[in-house]
């Protein structure tokens, strides 16, 4: 039969006093340490202007400050010359500025999330200037990647 005990903190070094950390502070911890931490599944919109239907759903984890995503994503046929953008699962921090590559596909991309936005830019790799859509007409994509939220 286990042994029920509440921890104790010994605050004055006589181990008979201290500060006791009850079911309700250790629940508050915890409820503290679960709001740092999320996972869970997105769908990606399309943010071009085009509305196009993109297909994939992706993963997201989120530790604190940090967002880790793993999505397939399959572009539609389409002709549309809009810049190439759908939504990230967070918010990029505003004072972030930075971008992660893609991991599988038919060439190399690069992929750019604005500070403040949740919108991923699709770019190219060589130069880094935005796809148009219709440039990535039946594309399958891995992209891995994590970000500061």
């Amino acid at each position: 039969m286990a042994i029920t005990r509440t921890a104790m903190i010994d605050d004055d070094g006589t181990g008979t006093t201290g500060t006791i950390l009850n079911n309700a502070w250790k629940q508050e911890l915890y409820n503290q340490i679960d709001a740092d931490f999320e996972t869970g599944t997105w769908t990606p919109f399309d943010l071009s202007g085009a509305n196009l239907a993109l297909t994939g759903v992706g993963i997201y984890q989120r530790v604190r400050q940090v967002a880790t995503i793993t999505l397939q994503i399959i572009y539609p046929s389409t002709l549309h010359a809009g810049a190439a953008s759908f939504t990230l699962p967070y918010p990029a921090a505003s004072a972030y500025h930075g971008g992660f590559y893609l991991g599988f596909g038919p060439y190399p991309l690069r992929f750019f999330a604005a500070g403040g936005t949740n919108k991923l830019d699709i770019l190219d790799h060589a130069n880094g200037q935005p796809r148009i859509n219709s440039s990535l007409a039946g594309v399958n994509m891995v992209i891995h990647g994590s970000y500061f939220v």
